[in-house]
């Protein structure tokens, strides 16, 4: 047989990243990290906003099993087997209306970062996947704000520069469903009820008529504080609250004989915490942060 001798070429590629996964804005790095960036992300079928936490689930491997923003399970752990951050702060409430809709406002939100294959240590917790959620933070961006209305919620937000080292963030929202019913909260008040003995109809099986009577609303309110000590030294403080509250009652009559049940629940989250990075040298920098909620 006649010898062939071959030439080995070489060709090192170089880091390869996939812009536009699933839609504007959503990227994804080699190492399986995805990076959602709201200000170029496109709205998924089906959805009013750009929701951090509904749109995280269209990704591969993370999902809900009861399609609500609160119980998210990344490679089929459970929800509080995830680590939620928000600006560095451990969330424990992730949602509004019992999970139907997410308690952080996507219009301040800069960055979220999704991890699930594989946590860094620097998080120090996450067994199943890990959600870095990151507001605005350079105070460079000038002023810029905006407020919106649905059929749900009104909510508003600006970030005010006040010099060329500090700038202050503030976000709010609030529902209107305890001063205006629409048929958006009624369906939504149905899908959060749906399994309960909650009722917003009559039972004519039953020959029983079902009044119902509810206080429910909700809000959450962000504030934020960015100052540049130098162009090397930067200190962040932020504070979150989100609240929901239902009162309800309802009554139950059934001939001449009637039946009254109340109930009242309520859900919140309160957080602060701040950070200081340091670049010492090129070699050296530092991140130190600290947190309550």
């Amino acid at each position: 047989c006649a010898t062939l001798y071959l030439i080995p070429s070489v060709e090192t590629l170089q880091e390869v990243v996939v812009q536009k996964f699933l839609a504007n804005g959503i990227t994804k790095a080699r190492d399986g990290n995805i990076s959602l960036n709201t200000q170029s992300q496109g709205i998924l079928p089906g959805l009013a906003e750009p929701d951090v936490l509904l749109t995280a689930q269209a990704l591969p491997g993370v999902e809900s099993i009861d399609e609500s923003v609160s119980n998210i399970n990344i490679r089929g752990g459970t929800n509080d087997q995830n680590l939620l951050l928000w600006d560095g702060i451990k969330m424990y409430n992730s949602g509004h209306f019992f999970g139907l809709i997410s308690a952080f406002n996507p219009f301040i939100t800069e960055k979220v970062t999704v991890i699930k294959n594989g946590t860094s240590a620097a998080y120090t917790d996450g067994v199943s996947g890990t959600i870095d959620i990151q507001s605005y933070n350079n105070v460079g961006d000038g002023f810029f704000g905006g407020i919106g209305f649905n059929l749900i919620s009104a909510d508003g937000y600006t970030h005010i520069p006040m010099s060329k080292k500090i700038a202050v963030q503030f976000s709010a929202r609030r529902s209107i469903t305890d001063y205006l019913q629409t048929p958006t909260y009624s369906q939504y008040f149905d899908r959060a009820f749906q399994d309960s003995k909650v009722s917003t109809q009559q039972d004519g099986t039953l020959d029983q008529d079902i009044e119902r009577d509810e206080d429910f609303y909700f809000y959450d309110a962000t504030f934020k504080i960015l100052y540049d000590v130098s162009p090397n030294h930067k200190a962040r403080i932020s504070a979150l609250y989100a609240n929901n509250l239902l009162d309800y009652t309802e009554t139950l009559a059934s001939g001449s004989a009637s039946e009254t049940k109340n109930s009242g629940v309520e859900q919140f989250n309160i957080g602060v915490g701040g950070t200081l990075e340091s670049i010492w040298s090129g070699k050296l920098k530092t991140h130190l942060s600290g947190y309550y909620t």
